[in-house]
C-alpha cells in the first residue's frame, strides 16, 4: 500500500520536538506535471528521523522535497518503522528500518554526481499528481532503466505549507540568534585581542627604552674605561 503522509491536523504522525536531521541537499530532480514540459530542477530534499507524537518508542522517518524558488512547492513523506515492513516487502529492499535513510541519501548523492552528464547515470524523478505524487530513484544503463525506490508523497496543502513555512522561520530565527551570539564573542575576543596587542607594544617601548638607557649606559662607561686606561699608559 502507499505510504504516504497523514494530514497534520491528526494526533499522530511525526513529533517535531524529536526531529535529527539527516540531509539537506539541494537534488537535481527531473519534475513531471501535467500540462508542462518535464523539466529538472533543483529541490531541497530534508530527511529527519525521529518518532511519533504518540509512542516516542515508535521511530519515524520525514522527508521534505521543496523549492527555494516557490514557497509553496512542498512534498512530504513520512514513514514509521512497522509501516517500513510493508514497504520493504513491495520493493524488495533488502536492509533494515535503521539503514534505510542512508541508502536514500546515498542515491540522492549519486542523483547529484550524476547531474554534469548529458544521460546522468542515476536521476530522481518526481511526478507531480493533485492527490499525491510520487518519487523515484533510476539507474539508466545501455539496456533500461532500473528503479532503485519508489515513494509516494503527499503535496502541501494549506496547513501544511504554512506549518512547514513557519518551522523553517523558527530555524532561521534562532541560526540567527545562534549567529548574533557568535559575533558578540568575536567582538569581545577582538577587544580582548586588541587590549593584549596594546599591552604588548607597552612592553616594547620599554624594553626598548630600557635597552636604550643601558646602551647609552654601556657606551659611557666602556668611554670612561678607554679614558682611565688612556691616562695610566700616558704616566706611565
Amino acid at each position: 500500500m502507499p505510504l504516504i503522509l497523514e494530514d497534520e491536523r491528526t494526533a499522530h504522525g511525526f513529533d517535531p520536538a524529536s526531529a535529527n536531521t539527516l540531509y539537506w541537499k539541494d537534488v537535481p530532480v527531473l519534475v513531471r506535471q501535467q500540462d508542462r514540459e518535464d523539466q529538472t530542477e533543483h529541490l531541497t530534499f530534508r530527511i529527519l528521523s525521529g518518532v511519533t507524537k504518540q509512542n516516542h518508542s515508535l521511530r519515524v522517518l520525514r522527508i521534505h522535497v521543496s523549492s527555494e524558488e516557490d514557497p509553496y512547492f512542498l512534498h512530504t513523506l513520512e514513514v514509521t518503522e512497522d509501516e517500513f515492513q510493508s514497504l520493504k516487502a513491495e520493493q524488495g529492499i533488502l536492509v533494515d528500518f535503521a539503514s534505510f535513510p542512508g541508502k536514500i541519501i546515498s542515491l540522492l548523492e549519486r542523483c547529484i554526481a550524476s547531474q554534469a552528464a548529458d544521460m546522468p547515470r542515476f536521476q530522481a524523478v518526481l511526478a507531480v499528481r493533485t492527490a499525491d505524487s510520487g518519487l523515484k530513484i533510476v539507474e539508466t544503463n545501455d539496456f533500461k532503466q532500473l528503479p532503485h525506490i519508489t515513494l509516494a508523497f503527499r503535496p502541501g496543502n494549506d496547513f501544511t505549507v504554512k506549518q512547514f513555512l513557519a518551522f523553517r522561520l523558527s530555524e532561521v530565527k534562532r541560526d540567527c540568534q545562534l549567529l548574533q551570539g557568535q559575533l558578540a564573542n568575536s567582538k569581545g575576543e577582538s577587544l580582548e585581542c586588541q587590549q593584549q596587542l596594546s599591552n604588548c607594544r607597552q612592553q616594547l617601548s620599554s624594553l626598548q627604552e630600557q635597552h636604550s638607557r643601558q646602551t647609552l649606559e654601556l657606551k659611557r662607561s666602556c668611554g670612561s674605561r678607554q679614558l682611565q686606561h688612556s691616562k695610566t699608559s700616558w704616566t706611565g
